[in-house]
């Protein structure tokens, strides 16, 4: 059951991440843009998305992942709600940036 419920809670959590997918999809067009432009600078363009788009994945859920917020934190010292499962808003972080790198890759592949 708790495994159903991670899986739907990963699915919440992609609707709400979908800026994350369109932030990777321009950070991709623009270092495809950049990487065309100079021809001897590629690789550095190539290894300069891949760690954007890493970092973009991984902050700042991952960081909430590994070291939670305290409940108090949420109201003050009072009655707090439920926290946010921070392992399934992580993977939404991780998938949404795959697809906006990967639309953005298909768009730039056709248009190029």
């Amino acid at each position: 059951m708790s495994n159903l419920m991670f899986v739907v809670e990963v699915f919440v959590s992609c609707v709400h991440q979908i800026p994350t997918a369109v932030v990777a999809g321009l950070v991709t067009l623009a270092a495809l843009w950049c990487r065309k432009q100079s021809y001897e600078n590629q690789a550095a363009w190539t290894i300069g998305l891949v760690v954007v788009l890493c970092l973009w994945a991984i902050f700042p859920q991952g960081y909430h992942l590994v070291s939670p917020p305290d409940a108090e934190h949420y109201l003050g010292g009072g009655l707090a709600p439920q926290a946010p499962n921070y392992s399934a808003m992580f993977v939404a972080d991780v998938i949404m940036t795959f697809v906006g790198w990967a639309i953005a890759k298909i768009f730039w592949d056709r248009n190029n």
